[in-house]
């Protein structure tokens, strides 16, 4: 008797025999079978994933047209709540985008896209992150995408609830939004913001470690050195502050990264106004502060762009020959945007 998960389904699947009816009655039986064991869950699971593949062609339209049309609700919940934020109305917003949040978290809990023996899940926004996740995610489980958009959600859920001071909740659905894309340096950097709020400096610097390895490009690098500039203010080391914030402006100019250098002298009475590039550079080396991505990145994105290439993906491409160019400022990347 079969025991192990992969026993079981190959015990499955070899009683299917290319006939759709025969086949879709056997694995509807296999899933009664098998729905209070021990990996029932697993095993239901695959077994949907194989009722798709044997479903006759216009079986397979008429669900993908029910799941578009899901999408397409989802997508308009979405869509209403952005309208709405850009109208400067919160309360609209919130009253929007709450209950789909908190119905999502409830599907979740109910074995939507939940992890299992042979899947984990996760809700990326593009086929680099979902390349970035699959080389650096620890894990030996088939990378699958959620059906539903979780960190989209959670993300302006929790960036809302920043809006209208609820603080401590945006850190929660922050965290669930990381949780379905760890690759989006923008739910990191939000997350820090919160913890900034609260006055838990430790909490947004560890928030801004953890961030680091997921940047891949200059705008993100920039936010990174402003963000550890603002919490070297609030913890007292204002010359590095200042190296952080002069240095942010090596990716991408800021009036508000000189600006803080201001405040810096006019608040605190250290002038560093006058610190150049190479100047922050020394600071943040002498520091143990990286002066860019980690050359894994450099390698991955190089990888990842050749990749897509081969694929003939070539406006994917070019996208990330430009994130690679605003890393490197080399003229040999900057010919293939």
């Amino acid at each position: 008797m079969a025991d192990t998960f992969d026993e079981i389904m190959d015990e499955i699947f070899l009683q299917l025999n290319g006939d759709a009816k025969h086949d879709i009655e056997s694995l509807m039986s296999a899933a009664e079978k098998y729905k209070d064991h021990e990996y029932g869950k697993e095993i239901t699971r695959a077994i949907g994933r194989k009722i798709y593949d044997v479903l006759p062609a216009e079986r397979r339209e008429e669900l993908d047209v029910i799941m578009q049309s899901h999408g397409d609700a989802s997508e308009n919940v979405l869509n209403e709540t952005m309208l709405a934020i850009q109208k400067g109305d919160m309360s609209k917003a919130l009253s929007i985008i709450e209950p789909y949040a908190l119905k999502l978290k409830e599907c979740h809990q109910k074995g939507i896209c939940t992890e299992d023996a042979e899947s984990v899940y996760y809700d990326f926004d593009s086929i680099v992150q979902y390349i970035f996740a699959a080389e650096t995610i620890d894990t030996d489980k088939e990378i699958r995408p959620a059906i539903e958009p979780f960190a989209q959600t959670f993300g302006l859920y929790a960036a809302i609830l920043y809006e209208v001071g609820r603080h401590e909740d945006a850190i929660e659905w922050l965290k669930r939004a990381i949780r379905w894309n760890p690759m989006e340096p923008h739910y990191y950097f939000e997350l820090a913001d919160n913890y900034k709020v609260l006055g838990d400096m430790q909490a947004a610097r560890k928030v801004c470690d953890e961030v680091f390895d997921c940047i891949t490009n200059a705008g993100e690098l920039a936010r990174w050195y402003r963000d550890r500039g603002f919490i070297s203010i609030e913890t007292g080391n204002y010359e590095l502050a200042a190296a952080e914030f002069r240095y942010s402006t090596l990716f991408e100019p800021s009036a508000n990264a000189m600006a803080e250098l201001l405040y810096i002298k006019q608040g605190y009475g250290e002038d560093y106004t006058d610190m150049d590039i190479e100047k922050a550079a020394e600071i943040l080396a002498a520091n143990e502060i990286p002066l860019n991505v980690p050359e894994r990145t450099f390698g991955l994105l190089i990888a990842i762009y050749d990749l897509l290439m081969e694929q003939g993906e070539q406006e994917i491409a070019s996208q990330v020959a430009a994130s690679i160019y605003s890393l490197t400022d080399e003229d040999a990347w900057r010919d293939r945007i």
